[in-house]
């Protein structure tokens, strides 16, 4: 079975912008000390993350607002960050690089300074090692300590938890369909065994809109990382009540119509030419692992370009654990910036 790690994040992203499914996590796995303190009536996505587009775009996955229930005006922003594996460097130096972004644009903007409380959703298949930042600067007297950004996250560690685990924190709900289908991506086999599982949540508590949108974007990833065949999906689709049913059965109707217009476009017509759920299959896949592909490469070289040129202390090493570039695309982009400096100078340093 092929990898797509980008249909990982993908996933993730369309899913936590809904609104109830993003709530549902603060409300089940963001210790109730935090909530406590939180006006969730004021939680929504955030429309001012960000006053640059390319900041926007680039620095952050997914962002909510919501204000402190405290007589000052505090806002607080939850960044939550996905990720399919472990950065080389610690998690911080990417959550540094937003949180500095984000103030300066609040001074840019005259905003009061906006509380971040980052939290990263996990569902890679190395265990994830959780460290005290202090411990990415190997060898430093413990003096310099106090004058280190020590700091927290909240980590969703998805490998870590058994599925009944999942299930109890969040019964009944969206949330723990979607965090059951990241965490076993990679294991088509289990979403045969496990495909009523994975609907078993109370749709008639959302409204249409919610849990159609759900369905379509849960079949979607469902067929992209297995390659399911619309007779797969009829016969998984049996057990589920009659409305998801029906649904799942037009949704895949759709998936299978919009994979055969990017098989033709991708020029996979072989796999037309073998019915249509071949172009599906090839296709679609195909053509959309390789689009995604092209536009993530894009989205990190343009993050690199942006630390490179406003955080000088980032060596190639640290520049490519945030963005996922190999230390020999930082080298090359290093020297492609530093041509086109006035001064034939960039602010960052290279690592040899």
């Amino acid at each position: 079975m092929k990898k797509h790690p980008h249909l990982h994040d993908r996933f993730f992203k369309s899913i936590f912008k809904i609104r109830e499914i993003a709530l549902e996590h603060v409300e089940d796995y963001v210790p109730s000390s935090i909530t406590s303190l939180l006006n969730l009536d004021t939680f929504n996505l955030d429309p001012t993350a960000f006053s640059d587009n390319w900041m926007k775009e680039h620095l952050a996955d997914v962002i909510y607002g919501c204000q402190l229930n405290c007589p000052l005006d505090f806002q607080l922003a939850l960044l939550h960050e996905h990720k399919s594996k472990q950065p080389e460097s610690d998690i911080r130096f990417q959550i540094l690089v937003y949180i500095g972004s984000r103030w300066e644009d609040d001074r840019k903007c005259n905003r009061p300074r906006t509380f971040v409380l980052p939290s990263v959703i996990y569902n890679g298949l190395k265990k994830w090692n959780k460290r005290l930042f202090r411990e990415s600067f190997a060898g430093l007297p413990k003096a310099l300590y106090p004058y280190l950004p020590e700091f927290d996250y909240l980590l969703l560690n998805l490998p870590a938890m058994t599925d009944k685990e999942i299930i109890k924190r969040s019964e009944g709900k969206i949330l723990a369909s979607s965090l059951l289908s990241l965490k076993h991506a990679r294991e088509p086999d289990y979403f045969k065994k496990n495909f009523e599982k994975l609907f078993n949540f109370d749709w008639k508590r959302y409204s249409t809109s919610i849990w159609q949108t759900f369905l379509k974007l849960e079949l979607y990833f469902i067929s992209s990382v297995t390659g399911f065949t619309t007779d797969d999906f009829k016969r998984l689709a049996k057990p589920l009540p009659p409305e998801l049913n029906h649904y799942t059965m037009l949704t895949m109707e759709s998936i299978l119509e919009e994979g055969i217009a990017i098989g033709r476009k991708e020029g996979k017509m072989e796999g037309l030419k073998e019915g249509k759920m071949e172009g599906l299959k090839e296709g679609k896949m195909e053509g959309l692992k390789e689009g995604m592909e092209k536009g993530m490469e894009k989205k990190a070289l343009a993050v690199a370009s942006f630390i490179i040129q406003n955080y000088p202390d980032f060596s190639d090493d640290k520049v490519a654990a945030v963005t996922g570039l190999t230390k020999r695309a930082i080298a090359k982009l290093r020297a492609e910036l530093k041509k086109h400096k006035p001064n034939g100078k960039t602010n960052g340093r290279s690592e040899k």
